[in-house]
Parts: C-alpha cells; structure tokens; sequence
C-alpha cells in the first residue's frame, strides 16, 4: 500500500519484490527502546522512533516520519539471492547482502554507484509461522536506512496466531 511521502520507485520495487517472490520456497549505537506491540508483531525500535498500525503490519519512524514499513505474510522466506535480482531489476545497486537462517536483507543503492545516490533496504525475517516483509520509504537517511535493518533482523512474531 502506498504511504503518503514515498516514491512509487520505492514502492514498486516493494510490490516487485513481493509478487515476484510469492511463488518462491551492524551494532546499534544506544540501548533500543521499548517493544512496541501491534497483533503480536514485537518490534523493539531505536530512540526516538515510533510506530504506527498499518494494514498488514506497521509503519515506524523518528517522530512523525515514516521510514521504514512492515508487513507481516503467509508468503515463505525468500532468498537473499531473489531479493538482490528483484533489486538489479529495478536499477538498484546491491551494497551488502545477507542470508543467514530467518533472516535476508539487501541494503542497496537506486539509481547508480553514486556517492549522492539514495540508499534502501529491503527485507524479510521467518517469525514463527509468520514472514515480515521490510522495506525502507524514499527520503530515508543513510543513518535510517541502517536502523531499519536493524529493526528487520530483530523482529519478532508472538502468540498463537505467529507460532512463536
């Protein structure tokens, strides 16, 4: 679903990613800050950011900006190898890459190599019976972009409906 303030690039490729996929079998610099809990979706957050409720999943952010998005889905964890495909597909540049039990993220770069350009992240974490979908909006920092990832790997699905 689209958020007001993103880019349809960013979305697209988050559309892309999911039906493409649909069919297919860093230290953080201060303490987090409390479990935020939405239907059993736990996601600790970094200081400052917040979440919201979103069909599907959350948005979260620092203050009121939305730079990351989560959905949770029946959908099987993709590979890390399909993630980045989807990414090149869509012009992004592959910058780290990791695929490690129940967890794959791509953090990359749109539009070239270039020192200016635009990072992202996009990923999915296995949660019990649950995949939780990743994904960073347009205008995120460098600096968001990696917290992101950092809230991705440490979700968590709990209660009978997750399979915790």
């Amino acid at each position: 679903m689209p958020i007001a303030g993103t880019r349809p690039a960013v979305v697209a490729l988050g559309t892309l990613v999911a039906l493409a996929l649909a069919g297919c079998p860093s230290t953080p610099s201060a303490p987090p800050a409390p479990v935020v809990e939405r239907s059993n979706l736990k996601v600790t957050l970094p200081d400052g950011w917040k979440a919201t409720p979103a069909p599907g999943g959350l948005q979260a952010g620092p203050g009121a900006r939305v730079v990351l998005e989560l959905e949770s889905s029946s959908r099987p964890l993709p590979t890390g190898a399909a993630l980045v495909a989807s990414v090149q597909e869509q012009g992004g540049v592959v910058q780290q890459k990791e695929d490690v039990g129940d967890f794959v993220g791509v953090l990359y770069l749109l539009g070239g190599a270039d020192a200016g350009a635009p990072s992202g992240f996009l990923g999915a974490r296995q949660a019990g019976k649950k995949t939780v979908w990743c994904a960073t909006t347009a205008g995120a920092s460098a600096a968001e972009v990696a917290q992101a990832w950092e809230v991705c790997a440490r979700v968590r699905w709990a209660g009978a409906d997750g399979g915790d």
